[in-house]
């Protein structure tokens, strides 16, 4: 992943908006040397930071491109599908305050669009955006804006690219108000199946500091096909996670003892320092071992995920002795 091994697949649906345009843009970083070259941390304090915050570049890549021209048509919307691919990084999208919708995240489309003005995409997760129509001739910048996630190395304002907008074109885009329907797996009061909690130890000079369940790269319980999951995971830390669920999708019905703001199907979700969410989820037909994860992949290596297995009811299953293997993406 570091070295740029990771690609988009694009599900496409029939009932997807029309627009006038679609884009694929990879957010991702590298850290380099003065020559260019990937580093690699050597003495204890530089490690330390590194483990503690995950790997975060000081080279800016969208599409694996440094200084990015995203070349518009004026008076034209467009889908633009970001994909967080870094190992560390907060994207806190921005385009100089004008107005985006969110149409869709992790798991397709939303039910309604959201408008705002910036969008928080944290490593491994997923947002869609409607953009434009632009005003012909203008330029602004792809920028992220400083996210405060209690690290040593403190955030600030970057710019990933320009956008350059040409002359008017015609357009076809139409946004519905209603982009479909989510069907909601469970009430927000629904009874807990599972608690997972994150937690980091203030151990940092071992390989003991972050963990789930207290313990690291652990095994979880099995869960059985069909079972809907109430799970509520926990961040005891002082620090944010993207607690990932690999492979399935999960309805959040619940943050903090209140009921999100939209529906939407996830699979990476950030928690805040001291904070807790209630998830629901339908193990279906895909027997097997699966995983749980913090997304920061520092974080994922030094201990903070989980293996369980997905079980057919109808066949038996036979439990496994521990192991402390890996899965990769």
């Amino acid at each position: 992943m570091e070295r740029g091994m990771y690609g988009a697949l694009i599900v496409d649906g029939e009932a997807d908006p029309v627009v006038d345009g679609e884009r694929i843009f990879m957010i991702d970083d590298m850290k380099l040397d003065a020559n260019n070259e990937f580093t690699k941390p050597t003495w204890f304090l530089p490690r330390m930071v590194e483990r503690h915050d995950g790997r975060q570049g000081n080279t800016l890549l969208l599409n694996g491109k440094e200084d990015l021209v995203i070349d518009v048509h004026g008076g034209q919307t467009e889908r633009w599908r970001f994909i967080n691919s870094s190992s560390a990084r907060y994207f806190r999208l921005y385009l100089g305050g004008r107005e985006l919708k969110i149409i869709a995240s992790d798991g397709g489309l939303l039910e309604h669009p959201v408008a705002v003005t910036e969008a928080l995409i944290t490593p491994g997760e997923r947002v869609d955006i409607a953009v434009g129509p632009f005003t012909e001739g203008e330029t602004f910048a792809l920028e992220s804006l400083a996210y405060n996630r209690t690290t040593f190395l403190k955030s600030r304002r970057e710019t990933f690219a320009t956008v350059k907008v040409g002359e008017c074109g015609s357009s076809l885009a139409h946004i519905p108000e209603r982009l479909r329907t989510i069907e909601a797996i469970a009430e927000q009061d629904a009874a807990v199946t599972r608690k997972v909690v994150l937690s980091v130890d203030p151990r940092i000079r071992d390989q003991k500091d972050f963990r789930i369940n207290n313990t690291v790269h652990g095994n979880d319980e099995p869960v059985m096909v069909g079972e809907v999951q109430i799970w509520e995971v926990a961040n005891t830390s002082r620090m944010d996670h993207p607690f990932h669920l690999h492979g399935f999708f999960f309805q959040v019905i619940e943050e903090n003892g209140k009921a999100p703001a939209y529906k939407a199907w996830k699979d990476t979700y950030n928690l805040k320092p001291r904070s807790t969410i209630k998830i629901a989820w339908m193990p279906d037909d895909r027997p097997g071992t699966w995983m749980y994860h913090c997304h920061i992949i520092e974080h994922h290596a030094a201990g903070m995920m989980a293996h369980f297995d997905v079980v057919d009811g109808r066949k038996p299953y036979a439990e496994k002795a521990p192991t402390h293997t890996h899965h990769p993406h």
